[in-house]
């Protein structure tokens, strides 16, 4: 019998954790080793990829020898042997990787430019289903009224013929504008999902849909494609459907188009993900407040050598109410209770936080962190000779809960 090791082919992860190649170290554990040839990829994708595509990959993974080390992003990466890498949001130890899963696309769920649906998850099973098929089972899931997105459904006669069949729409549609840019898409969509889903369920779903883009041209150029969509409010019932796209033929994703055959991913920038996620519970969770992101209505110097205005200041949250202005600033970084060390606090996000209070007269200014098993109680502090405080405030991921009081 052969003492080969077989490689996992689906291996979980937290940021920051390693995967190491198979064979660098006959000590380790089978937990985190991936397969060499999925190895020499992503390490390729590192070191080649950003010369030809001046995209910097090493955010995505850090390499050290034969140890490969997740780093901002999170999601789900696929190389050509199979091997699928799911990376989740590190938040306290005491987590698991399912509730880390669970927390993930619970966020990518409410953040909303993602289309995930709401209750779904009870029936998937989603605990023990890669993240790569929950991704395609909602795009599947969100499409099975696709043979009717030719036309517009015909309200006074579907109600006329089809009061009693609710299986029938009644819809009007222009042949020739079947083979339209975000039909070629969506096909060009299901086509991939038919290659890379695992799931017998989600590939026999796929063809079936496949079958009301028969008259369709699969698109060739997604660039181009993407560009000639239709912006009418008539086309809205496309939008989730072409975001959806974006992220299956790799538009918007990390992974460079260079090694498209290679890689399927869905990759997303953790920092940018907590900072939209905790933006829409603090507006529905504060109605009092009027709550604006990414404010960039102040620019910090003036110079005359440039003839204009220079440096945007740029908060992550305004908070408005009445006269009163408090400003809010998202970190995804995991502080500690180590007091020697500052609680791991940056010291130049305290500047930038003074600077946002002072240019928007804010008495109160707020640095927003995950909270975790060392960091669960606001750290309430004051800029000395100045009359603005200074909030350290934990976010509870799992229970969308905060100190609401310091509002």
């Amino acid at each position: 019998m052969s003492n080969k090791k077989i490689t996992k082919k689906l291996i979980r992860i937290k940021e920051f954790d390693y995967l190491f190649c198979e064979g660098a170290n006959k000590s380790l554990s089978e937990a985190n080793v991936i397969s060499k040839k999925a190895f020499d990829e992503l390490s390729q994708l590192i070191h080649d990829a950003p010369k030809q595509d001046g995209n910097d990959h090493s955010t995505i993974f850090w390499q050290r020898g034969q140890k490969l080390q997740a780093r901002s992003y999170v999601g789900v990466v696929q190389t050509s042997d199979g091997t699928q890498i799911e990376i989740l949001p590190k938040i306290a130890n005491s987590y698991s990787l399912e509730e880390l899963q669970r927390i993930f696309l619970k966020m990518l769920r409410v953040v909303g430019e993602v289309p995930f649906k709401s209750g779904q998850f009870a029936s998937l099973n989603a605990d023990k289903l890669p993240l790569l098929e929950i991704f395609i089972h909602d795009y599947l899931r969100q499409e099975d009224n696709l043979p009717f997105l030719k036309g517009k459904l015909k309200i006074a006669q579907q109600i006329k013929h089809n009061s009693i069949r609710q299986d029938r729409f009644y819809v009007e549609f222009d042949r020739f504008e079947i083979n339209r840019p975000e039909n070629r898409l969506i096909k060009a969509s299901l086509e991939k999902i038919v290659k890379m889903a695992k799931k017998v369920n989600n590939q026999r779903l796929a063809r079936e849909l496949l079958f009301a883009f028969d008259e369709v041209d699969a698109s060739a150029n997604y660039k181009n494609d993407f560009s000639k969509c239709s912006k009418d409010r008539g086309m809205v019932y496309y939008a989730s459907t072409l975001a959806w796209c974006k992220l299956i033929l790799g538009d918007e994703s990390p992974v460079p188009k260079i090694g498209e055959r290679s890689f399927r991913s869905f990759l997303f920038p953790m920092s940018t993900l907590f900072e939209r996620y905790v933006a829409k519970i603090l507006r529905r969770k504060l109605p009092e407040w009027h709550l604006l992101t990414q404010v960039s209505s102040k620019k910090l110097l003036s110079s005359d050598t440039w003839g204009k205005d220079l440096f945007v200041i740029k908060p992550d949250i305004l908070l408005r109410k009445n006269s009163e202005i408090l400003v809010a600033d998202t970190k995804w970084k995991l502080l500690n209770n180590d007091q020697t060390n500052k609680f791991n606090i940056n010291q130049s996000d305290i500047y930038q936080l003074f600077t946002y209070a002072k240019y928007y007269e804010s008495k109160k200014v707020i640095l927003i962190y995950p909270k975790t098993d060392d960091f669960y109680l606001s750290i309430k502090t004051d800029y000395i000779d100045q009359d603005i405080k200074l909030i350290f405030m934990p976010f509870d991921l799992q229970k969308n809960e905060f100190d609401i009081t310091l509002f």
